[in-house]
Parts: structure tokens; C-alpha cells; sequence
């Protein structure tokens, strides 16, 4: 009797153990769960035969994936990606541990960086594959607008016919017209990013120019503090002693000041 009451307690103690276990599962399976529901990325998890595991709701914007296709290959699924190698690289992945990275356009025009990644256990071992989709179509929508936007801008270069620079708040510059670089002999590619008091040997270092300058720069900087027809006169590389006119303005975008200002040269005159 006294046998089977221990027996009975080591059985009531296990039992205790294994419940708690088990609550300790479902509570990290639960989280798990509302952890991948919340994120916004689209996560698919395959096993080592391209089978859909688990997925994330978000999913469903690039592959057509419902709750009922757990267990369905990878394979019997249409996606709206403009890409033909999925299957491909999730295989490449399992075969040589190696995880594959690449932007893709969807049919309605997102943009998502796709990720695979082999599926470790934590035993170190490899389960299938990880497949995660990041939107970036903001992104890829202002990188489209910036290259636009540096077309513009050398088109412009090419079209105003007075010299003039746009530059940087530490007078670095952003923006040559081809006809300032014509005008003081210099190679327009070569002046993108120097520093203005560098440029032509060093004409440009005049430190009433300079001051002038930075004022524009400065937050409390008003249309007083712009200025025309401020002379400089200076050796000039491969041009000699020069006297030049200048105008100095702030650059202004939806009417709010920049970091930016714009130099420009009214005249050039032999001294």
C-alpha cells in the first residue's frame, strides 16, 4: 500500500511537471503566433521538401497562401512576383547553406526585398527554409525620384548659361552650371563635393565671401542678408588675376529655408 501511494505521488508530481511544460508551450506557442500576426513582414516557413509550414497573414499580398494550405508544396502556388527563380533559390539555399537576398517587383508594382534563409533548429539543425518579403516601394519610389531628379538637375547644368554654384552648409559643391566650369576652365565632374575655398588654386578663399556665405546658412538668415555684386578679386588658375561679381542667395523649398545656397558670378574682368 505504501508502494502505491509513492507511486501515486511520483505519478501526481510528474503529471505536475508535465502540465506546466505544457502550459509553458502553448504560452510561447501563443506568442509566437501573435508575434509573427503583428509583424508586418510576409514570412513563409517551408520544410526541407519546399512544404508550407506556417505563414504570415501579409503573405497573402504577394502569394496567393490561406490557412487550409499548410502542408501544400510551395509549388501549387501562384505569386504576383515578376520573378520566375523562387523555387530555385529556396532549393539553392537548402543545398548550400548560403541565404539568398534580391529585390523584387510585384504585378502591382510594390517593391519587396526578398530574404531565404536556412531553418535552424536550435540543435544546429536544418529544418527547410525561411523566406521573408520586406516592402521597400516607398523606398524604391524615392530612389526613382532622385534619379529623376539628377537628370533634372544635369539638365539644368547643361541649359543656364550664367555661371553659378549651389552649395552645401559646409560650402561644399552640391551643383556646377557647365557654364561656370567653362567660364574659370574647369572640369565640371571634378567639382562635385569640393570644398568652394579649394577650388581654382585657392581664388575662391576670400574670407568676406566666405562669411557672407555662412551667413545664408545660418537659421535666422532673411532676404537682407542676400547679396549682389560683391567683387573678388584673385589669381585664378590658368586664368590670371581676375575681378568678379557675385550674388549670393538662399535656396528655399516650399518657401522654408535649406542647407543649401546658391553662388552665382554676374561678371569677369581682366585686372
Amino acid at each position: 500500500k505504501e508502494e502505491m501511494q509513492s507511486l501515486n505521488e511520483e505519478l501526481l508530481t510528474l503529471n505536475m511537471q508535465y502540465l506546466a511544460k505544457t502550459e509553458e508551450l502553448s504560452q510561447s506557442a501563443n506568442d509566437m503566433k501573435n508575434l509573427l500576426d503583428a509583424t508586418e513582414i510576409a514570412i513563409i516557413f517551408l520544410d526541407n521538401n519546399l512544404v508550407v509550414k506556417r505563414f504570415t497573414p501579409q503573405v497573402g499580398r504577394i502569394i496567393n497562401l490561406m490557412s487550409a494550405d499548410v502542408g501544400r508544396p510551395l509549388a501549387h502556388f501562384a505569386s504576383n512576383l515578376r520573378y520566375a527563380h523562387l523555387l530555385r533559390d529556396v532549393q539553392q539555399v537548402l543545398d548550400r547553406l548560403v541565404s539568398v537576398e534580391v529585390n523584387i517587383e510585384t504585378t502591382r508594382g510594390d517593391w519587396f526585398t526578398m530574404r531565404i534563409l536556412p531553418y535552424r533548429s536550435l540543435d544546429n539543425y536544418i529544418n527547410g527554409a525561411v523566406i521573408t518579403f520586406t516592402e521597400i516601394t516607398a523606398l524604391k519610389r524615392l530612389e526613382g525620384s532622385l534619379q529623376d531628379n539628377a537628370l533634372f538637375i544635369e539638365s539644368m547644368q547643361a541649359a543656364v548659361r550664367e555661371p553659378i554654384l549651389a552649395l552645401d552648409e559646409q560650402l561644399r559643391i552640391l551643383s556646377p552650371s557647365h557654364a561656370f566650369a567653362q567660364t574659370f576652365g574647369l572640369n565640371p565632374a571634378a567639382l562635385l563635393g569640393q570644398p568652394l575655398p579649394a577650388v581654382g588654386g585657392g581664388a575662391w578663399n576670400d574670407p568676406v565671401l566666405v562669411a557672407r556665405l555662412q551667413r545664408l546658412l545660418e537659421a535666422d538668415a532673411t532676404e537682407a542678408d542676400e547679396f549682389d555684386d560683391l567683387p573678388l578679386e584673385a589669381d585664378f588658375a590658368g586664368l590670371g588675376r581676375r575681378r568678379v561679381l557675385l550674388y549670393g542667395r538662399r535656396m528655399l523649398h516650399l518657401g522654408l529655408a535649406t542647407h543649401w545656397v546658391l553662388l552665382g558670378v554676374r561678371a569677369v574682368a581682366e585686372q
